[in-house]
């Protein structure tokens, strides 16, 4: 089996995947948009993840690659290949799916608890799990997509479509290297707001509530792609 990735930070990458597709023998395979990588040709992978990015879905004048990049994921979700959206990921995937994402009313960074969104049955989780969070943008859930999660802070934490493609807001995949990087080349975020946690309580936190998180994300990736 293989997954490839798309890369839009230097300072994001896969984390706690990584440990995933090592125990499962699966390769990996990475596009990093950022510094001008080109997109496959051949789409011949079984799971596409989209990685999260400080840019937004509608920069397209300054990110130009962007364009080019909503072509390919619609394109792979065409043939039937999982998907998953993680942050500016899953913002992408309601993009192309024709959903619309805008700002969130709040800018939601740190440490906070999702819920289930009525009784999905898609993948339930334990209420209340705090996972970890860095976004200001919000995405409407794509027509003929069902709603996953939510929180307090963001209404739309989540989104199935056609049961392999999965857009989420928060990051499971994040571990304390994460926590720690985002902290150090995003600072300029943490300003006194009301979702917005600052780095030393992150990285506090990030003891606490990675394992659980990374079991969540292991657990999904299990069914995304070995069921």
């Amino acid at each position: 089996m293989k997954i490839h990735y798309l890369k839009h930070e230097k300072f994001e990458d896969l984390a706690c995947i990584r440990k995933w597709t090592d125990s499962n023998d699966i390769e990996v395979t990475c596009t990093e948009l950022y510094s001008g990588q080109r997109l496959p040709v051949i789409i011949d992978f079984d799971l596409l993840i989209i990685l999260g990015g400080s840019m937004n879905v509608y920069e397209e004048d300054k990110y130009s690659w962007l364009v080019e990049e909503k072509v390919f994921i619609k394109n792979v979700i065409d043939q039937g290949i999982a998907v998953l959206g993680i942050c500016l990921g899953a913002q992408l995937l309601s993009c192309v799916l024709g959903g619309v994402v805008t700002r969130n009313k709040y800018t939601e960074i740190g440490w906070y608890p999702i819920s289930n969104f009525g009784s999905q049955k898609f993948f339930p989780i334990e209420e209340g799990p705090n996972v970890f969070h860095w976004h200001g943008d919000t995405f409407s859930i794509p027509e003929g997509a069902t709603k996953l999660y939510t929180s307090e802070a963001c209404e739309n934490q989540g989104f199935v479509f056609n049961l392999k493609v999965v857009g989420l807001q928060f990051h499971l995949e994040t571990d304390e290297a994460a926590v720690n990087s985002l902290c150090d080349s995003c600072a300029s975020e943490l300003v006194e707001a009301k979702y917005i946690q600052d780095a030393q309580t992150m990285k506090t936190l990030a003891k606490d509530y990675v394992s659980s998180a990374n079991e969540i994300m292991f657990k999904l990736l299990d069914k995304l792609l070995l069921n």
